[in-house]
């Protein structure tokens, strides 16, 4: 049974988000914009959202 791990970088400008296999091949990457809006909230959101779509590719 392989198993996944995702791994999610939140930085100032970006966030990069990582899918790889128990072998540390990388399967899915997503980068796209912080929402820079300054709210907890939402970039807990925006990093829920980007672990979902990786997941689901």
């Amino acid at each position: 049974m392989v198993r996944y791990a995702i791994g999610i970088d939140i930085g100032r400008t970006n966030l990069r988000a990582v899918m790889m296999d128990s072998r540390g091949k990388v399967i899915e990457s997503i980068k796209e914009p912080t929402n820079v809006s300054g709210d907890y909230d939402s970039v807990v959101k925006q990093s829920a959202s980007v672990a979902k779509r990786i997941s689901d590719n």
